[in-house]
């Protein structure tokens, strides 16, 4: 599939209704929060850019929490940039919390031309959402994405796995649900500590522990495993390299999380067939998946012997094109497996998993 080419605006902070413990977009992104710091930012962009985007999107701030003459002028003035550039009007992408998207401001955007709607949902844990500073329930969340599917938005949600109060069963429980919702598309952000935050600064003072690479490679393959069951696509796990490394003070401490969750997930799907159906059946995966069978071999050395795994040698890479495990049978043929039906046994092993790390 051809990937997107997103031209994307920086309105750092704008509109955020509150501060989030871990959250410094000023520090991340290393962008000033003004909007006509953004605008700049967008004319040296587009003198540079070859060819048409897809997309426009917003990113950085809650864009739903400008007020409405912003609001108005922040699109008015990055659509008239853009059609000023390539000729044509793009579709347009926001992000924003839970507690802005009334259903006022959702008509508003769909006004406006606004085609995706990102939403921060973060958790669906009551405790890790107050914790965290996210002043709405779960109820809310459910309201809210529910509210964008009937007004014809295409859904991302963006989760955050880590931060305090957070335990591998209530993660579980945040994607399984949120995905139950039908989103279209969703994002994993693995909890990174930021100096000058308020959870950096429990961090320097020993008030906050971060959860050790374990807990975000078991929480990326829940999240692959799900997203695979109710047919969300993933664009991305994990944070771009942030501008100013240098406040990055506490992060996962593993690399290529996606590819070892889905590899953990791979595995345990590998070995479920191979425990029902014996060494006379064949495995066959796409050649494309190799890299995520070898991250999930690298993953399994995190956790103690006794995760469902596969050899090497027990699998063969095909190149035919098709998505998923083929399972061919001696006198039977071959079967194309689905990984998402496995998804709720896998989530009650890596649950049991997970209460060890």
């Amino acid at each position: 599939m051809k990937k997107k080419r997103i031209l994307p605006i920086f309105i750092t902070h704008r509109g955020c209704p509150t501060r989030c413990i871990h959250c410094d977009q000023g520090v991340i992104e290393g962008v000033p929060p003004t909007l006509e710091d953004a605008f700049s930012s967008l004319r040296r962009l587009l003198r540079q850019w070859e060819g048409i985007p897809d997309e426009v999107a917003f990113y950085g701030g809650d864009f739903a929490g400008l007020d409405a003459e912003t609001l108005e002028k922040v699109l008015s003035e990055s659509t008239r940039l853009v059609r000023e550039k390539f000729g044509v009007t793009l579709p347009i992408r926001v992000s924003a919390s839970p507690l802005t998207l009334t259903e006022s401001k959702i008509a508003r955007l769909k006004k406006l031309g606004v085609s995706t709607v990102e939403v921060g949902v973060v958790s669906m844990d009551g405790e890790v959402l107050h914790r965290a500073g996210r002043r709405y329930s779960p109820k809310r969340v459910k309201e809210v994405l529910l509210g964008l599917r009937e007004e014809g938005f295409k859904v991302g949600v963006q989760f955050v796995s880590g931060l305090p109060g957070d335990t591998i069963e209530k993660f579980n429980y945040s994607v399984k649900s949120v995905f139950a919702l039908k989103p279209h598309f969703t994002r994993l952000y693995p909890l990174v500590v930021i100096k000058g935050t308020p959870l950096g600064d429990d961090f320097l003072a020993g008030r906050f522990i971060p959860p050790g690479p374990e807990f975000h490679i078991l929480a990326s393959a829940l999240h692959s495993a799900w997203a695979r069951r109710f047919r969300v696509s993933v664009a991305r796990v994990g944070l771009h390299t942030p501008s100013n490394e240098g406040k990055v003070i506490a992060r996962p401490g593993v690399k290529n999380i996606r590819q070892k969750g889905e590899g953990l997930f791979l595995h345990f799907l590998l070995s479920r067939l191979r425990d029902k159906f014996g060494s006379g059946a064949t495995l066959k995966i796409p050649s494309s998946w190799r890299t995520i069978f070898r991250e999930g071999e690298k993953a399994l050395r995190y956790f103690p012997e006794g995760f469902p795994s596969v050899e090497s040698d027990g699998v063969a890479f095909s190149d035919r094109g098709y998505e998923g495990v083929v399972l061919s049978l001696p006198e039977k043929g071959e079967l194309l497996v689905d990984p998402g039906i496995l998804a709720e046994e896998f989530s009650k092993e890596v649950t049991v998993w997970g209460a060890m790390v």
